[in-house]
């Protein structure tokens, strides 16, 4: 939000709470003792996700029962939703537009201005999303229930709260007014119809398991037998570039969720001799490289809790001294490093 990281963290002191911080020591703090002592609000920030709505965070506690909003200062943290006052309970996704944050519940899809009293029901559902891009205020959700999977949109009303395909859905992404999408072996596009919503490209003998949208392309997972692979595609029906390749015999072999940044993506993977580490790629076979060994030799350095922000990349990582901690980086060596040793 505005350049900086909102996340949870517990400092031995005051429970697990909303931090925030702007890649910096100095700038690293709790922002508010929500539950007062050693008592956690359970400051839901990474799952089931903040919505950055209005310069502020939207951020969930208590389980999910209550939702508040941030803007990075104690006073300005404040609950705006008591879930139970609506009949219902659980909220376990949160994701925002540009005038409107969406939020998944225990009896389906609601919508939020992000002030006190402006939350509506938009669709009974009973099942759970897996995924989720918006344009705008328009959301496209993949969503499971009862043994299937299928796309739905929103434009934050209840009309507009409709199912548009039916089918696996991985991956969601916007490029060039379209929302991009993986099924199996391929890429599909949907323009926000169920007659819009068609299949772009066949990546042979391919299982995809995420897809990514930046600087103007599609960049592509899957796994390969005995190692993955990443691809690049222009999101028409031209043979995706098979950018990087990797075959190791661990049985761990794997390369975790893509993420947008800059004009290309970062992720974490395993090569077979660094173990899980920080790589990036910019959408070329020699920028498709591992960033830092933070946990030396074959040790993982167990990455997790990646999020892009503006030009740099937060995620929590562990380098084998200093434990589970906060690190930063802006996509080159010199730049990756750990922000504070916060426990």
């Amino acid at each position: 939000v505005n350049g900086r990281l909102f996340f949870k963290a517990d400092d031995g002191v005051h429970g697990g709470e909303l931090w925030v911080s702007d890649g910096s020591a100095a700038g690293t703090q709790m922002v508010k003792d929500i539950r007062p002592g050693d008592e956690s609000s359970m400051a839901l920030v990474g799952y089931p996700g903040g919505a950055a709505l209005d310069s502020k965070l939207l951020f969930a506690v208590e389980d999910g029962q209550e939702l508040w909003q941030s803007d990075g200062t104690e006073g300005g943290t404040s609950r705006i939703w008591k879930l139970e006052d609506a009949g219902t309970s659980g909220l376990n996704r949160i994701w925002s537009g540009q005038t409107v944050a969406y939020g998944h519940v225990d009896n389906g899809l609601w919508s939020s201005d992000g002030q006190a009293g402006g939350e509506s029901h938009l669709k009974e559902l009973f099942g759970f999303p897996t995924g989720q891009v918006l344009d705008g205020d328009r959301l496209f959700m993949a969503y499971y229930s009862g043994g299937s999977e299928s796309l739905w949109t929103s434009q934050g009303t209840g009309p507009s709260t409709k199912k548009i395909h039916s089918g696996a859905v991985n991956g969601l992404s916007m490029l060039d007014g379209f929302t991009y999408f993986i099924s199996g072996s391929q890429l599909w596009r949907s323009s926000g119809t169920a007659a819009g919503t068609v299949p772009v490209v066949t990546v042979p003998g391919a299982e995809l398991e995420d897809l990514a949208a930046s600087g103007g392309s599609l960049f592509m997972s899957d796994e390969a037998g005995d190692g993955w692979r990443l691809w690049l595609s222009d999101g028409t029906a031209a043979a995706p570039q098979q950018l990087k390749s990797i075959t190791i015999d661990t049985g761990d072999e794997q390369i975790y969720a893509l993420y947008p940044f800059t004009n290309g993506v970062f992720f974490a993977a395993d090569d077979g001799v660094h173990g899980f580490e920080p790589w990036v790629s910019d959408g070329t076979a020699t920028g498709t490289k591992m960033l830092l060994d933070i946990a030396p030799d074959a040790a993982d350095s167990q990455i997790d809790w990646i999020t892009p922000a503006g030009n740099l990349v937060f995620f929590s990582a562990d380098d084998g001294t200093h434990g589970q901690e906060l690190w930063v980086s802006d996509g080159t060596s010199a730049g990756t490093q750990m922000v504070a040793d916060i426990v």
